[in-house]
């Protein structure tokens, strides 16, 4: 019986694409038999509403991402704070609990579930896989982070082709150690 099924839903398919392509091949003909003045007046329609159809497209797409943007700077602003943060702790030799590390960590992932871009995730779990298992390569880590960074960036909506090698990383470096990342 589910072959059956299966069979007449491949037959109806098959004429419905058939009529399709019928009527396709009726309005070419009627097309090129109609007048000039009738040809112009189907394209004019026709340009018409595909020019409607693409705007309101696009229209749409601002808006979803004019609306999406403030919650996607706020989920990365919270990674970039605390990015910040561990690199000024380090520095003054702060050290923070485990504890309040994980779960600043977990509000960030929570921000990115929700906000981020398949691509900008995809760059999360890579940067936290080299948390835990660190390249051993100084360079490999900023290039990982610096990864990250320009993720969050394009996610924003930053074009950052012109930006020199590192050049989000070196914001984090003191000047003179600038040098230090050469790719």
């Amino acid at each position: 019986m589910i072959k059956v099924g299966r069979w007449l839903g491949y037959a109806g398919a098959a004429i419905i694409l058939a009529a399709i392509f019928w009527l396709g091949h009726v309005s070419i003909d009627l097309f090129i038999a109609a007048p000039a003045t009738v040809r112009l007046g189907v394209l004019t329609a026709a340009v018409s509403v595909l020019t409607f159809v693409f705007n309101n497209s696009r229209q749409q797409t601002r808006e979803i991402n004019s609306r999406q943007f403030s919650d996607k700077r706020e989920a990365y602003q919270k990674f970039f704070d605390f990015l910040f943060e561990i690199f000024s702790a380090q520095k003054k030799g702060i050290e923070h609990s485990d504890d309040d590390l994980i779960e600043r960590m977990h509000n960030i992932t929570k921000g990115l579930m929700v906000w981020g871009s398949a691509r900008t995730i995809n760059q999360y779990n890579q940067f936290m896989r080299n948390v835990i298992n660190p390249p051993k390569s100084p360079l490999d880590q900023f290039r990982n982070v610096e990864s990250l960074l320009k993720a969050f960036r394009q996610d924003l909506g930053h074009d950052d082709r012109k930006l020199e090698a590192f050049g989000l990383s070196k914001l984090i470096l003191k000047a003179d150690e600038h040098d230090k990342l050469k790719s």
